[in-house]
């Protein structure tokens, strides 16, 4: 999973200062939120931290020290929340009441090079399921030994690795979405070369594989749960972040059905899709970049899953700067990172209109989870 345009920000964002490595910060907004939010904050160089909202409207930030890299990523399953450092090749669970890495395994052997873990699920066994962006195979990692890996390369295009991204693991199986981008492209971002497509892979390993064929290209991010049917799983399809297709946007999988369907077209987006939240078969949520070469230009949008439109612009950016999107209860959290004044900021769903907003003292947000 690859970003196009991102600024990369300075490790202090903030005119006021920073604070010690050493301490803990926390900044308050006058906003209370229904349920607290884990935040993975980083300046997407080096280094990423971990920060918790609270129901106060408070954010604090952990000191420093958790050893992550800046190309870091969120991941929630079976109650757990993951943070996965993508070019170390380690998946750590989170404690949110610390904001400390509990236990970590390697989701790469000594033999391979790089394996980019992207996300993880936990099946009913305890078992966590671990997708790979550079390396064709699954794993399925019992009590921090790996018991199995599930092949994915039949699935790819001529590369031979179909880019596995997100996973959900529910109901005895782990669907998981295939990239299928060109990774021989001399472009840092791979192109796509056709659809994405999602696996429903039996979590028993004994059952046959059934590939689901998506609407859109380029499968990006995690799977989002719908509210309203835990079954259908909501996914962003940016395909080439350089052009706009009408077969991109966000595409619906239901893993009951097992099929896909469109639910927002990147022409009616104008734009390829980052990031979506969804509340409602009428509401939803999403951060929309581009197009425009080497800058990509961030907006979020609320939108109608059902009739594809665009209800609402809540708010623009000059620069691929919102990062981060999450319905909580009557508001829309989304991370802002404008150089100079990295911050979480709120709206209230209802009106679409900001009603406050928290500085970053540490690292910029990048990405949240609702904390169970």
């Amino acid at each position: 999973m690859r970003r196009p345009g991102a600024t990369f920000a300075l490790p202090c964002l903030l005119a006021a200062g920073c604070v010690t490595p050493e301490t803990t910060a926390t900044t308050c907004a006058d906003v209370a939120i229904a349920s607290p939010v884990l935040v993975l904050e980083s300046d997407l160089r080096t280094t990423s931290g971990l920060g918790r909202l609270d129901a106060e409207g408070c954010l604090t930030e952990a000191a420093g020290g958790l050893a992550l890299s800046g190309d870091a990523t969120l991941s929630l399953g079976a109650r757990q929340l993951f943070v996965l450092d993508r070019s170390a090749a380690l998946v750590h669970r989170v404690d949110p009441a610390s904001l400390q890495l509990g236990d970590t395994l390697r989701a790469q052997d000594e033999g391979e090079v790089r394996a980019n873990p992207q996300d993880v699920g936990v099946d009913a066994s305890g078992r966590r399921w671990v997708t790979r962006f550079d390396h064709p195979s699954v794993l399925v990692v019992e009590r921090g030994a790996i018991t199995a890996r599930v092949d994915v390369a039949p699935y790819a295009d001529a590369d031979g690795n179909p880019e596995a991204a997100a996973i959900h693991v529910a109901d005895g199986l782990a669907h998981v979405a295939l990239e299928m981008l060109d990774s021989a492209a001399t472009d840092a971002i791979y192109p796509p070369t056709g659809p994405g497509v999602v696996l429903a892979i039996p979590t028993d390993l004994a059952a046959p594989i059934h590939p689901i064929p998506l609407v859109g290209a380029n499968p990006f991010g995690r799977f989002i749960e719908a509210p309203w049917d835990p079954r259908l799983l909501a996914v962003a399809t940016p395909g080439d972040f350089g052009a706009i297709a009408a077969t991109d946007g966000i595409d619906l999988v239901d893993t009951v059905a097992q099929s896909a369907r469109q639910i927002l077209s990147e022409e009616v987006a104008g734009g390829s899709v980052t990031d979506v939240a969804l509340v409602s078969p009428t509401e939803g949520y999403a951060i929309v970049a581009g197009p425009e070469e080497g800058v990509n230009p961030t907006r979020v949008v609320a939108f109608d899953p059902e009739r594809g439109e665009v209800t609402r612009v809540l708010v623009t950016a000059e620069g691929y700067y919102h990062w981060g999107l999450l319905a909580v209860g009557d508001l829309l959290v989304v991370g802002d990172r404008t150089p100079g004044s990295a911050r979480v900021v709120f709206f209230d769903r209802a009106t679409g209109a900001e009603i406050g907003a928290v500085l970053a003292q540490r690292l910029a947000p990048v990405s949240f989870a609702l904390i169970p």
